[in-house]
């Protein structure tokens, strides 16, 4: 659990060529109804050519959360779309999520809604890279990864 007060933080656990695992999280130490904050930028991932779009297709959830308000996970775009609501609870979700927001720029995004003192949470996405990633070098030679 990362304890920054207020303050949501992320990690990326595992970056390939076809597949990334990035956890985040916060707690909150006062009631709290915090503005989107990019928890994924795929660009800044292994293989992302940065002069193009970069999408990621999210493979699968899991998450654990004692908020009494919610977190939102949300495509960034002209207008932000929500694909994953985490409130009281925890659990896996295999999803196979593509970007559909409109003006995609592939970012992730969380928006707190009404955190109370002491809520928290934490998420891992598995992503797979869908466009704008460069071909990773294949150590067995064979194209496995």
């Amino acid at each position: 659990m990362i304890t920054q007060p207020n303050v949501i933080g992320s990690r990326v656990i595992y970056d390939s060529g076809e597949k990334t695992i990035v956890e985040f999280g916060a707690y909150y130490t006062a009631a709290c109804t915090a503005a989107n904050t990019v928890v994924v930028n795929p660009k800044a991932l292994s293989y992302a050519n940065s002069q193009q779009y970069c999408g990621v297709t999210v493979d699968k959830i899991q998450y654990h959360s004692s908020m009494r308000g919610v977190a939102a996970l949300q495509w960034e775009g002209s207008t932000n779309t929500t694909f994953f609501i985490a409130g009281l609870g925890s659990g896996t979700m295999p999803l196979g999520v593509t970007n559909n927001t409109t003006g995609p720029t592939g970012n992730i995004k969380v928006q707190i809604i009404n955190a109370a003192q002491n809520d928290s949470f934490s998420v891992t996405l598995t992503l797979l890279k869908a466009e704008g990633f460069g071909n990773a070098m294949s150590w067995f030679g064979d194209g496995r990864p």
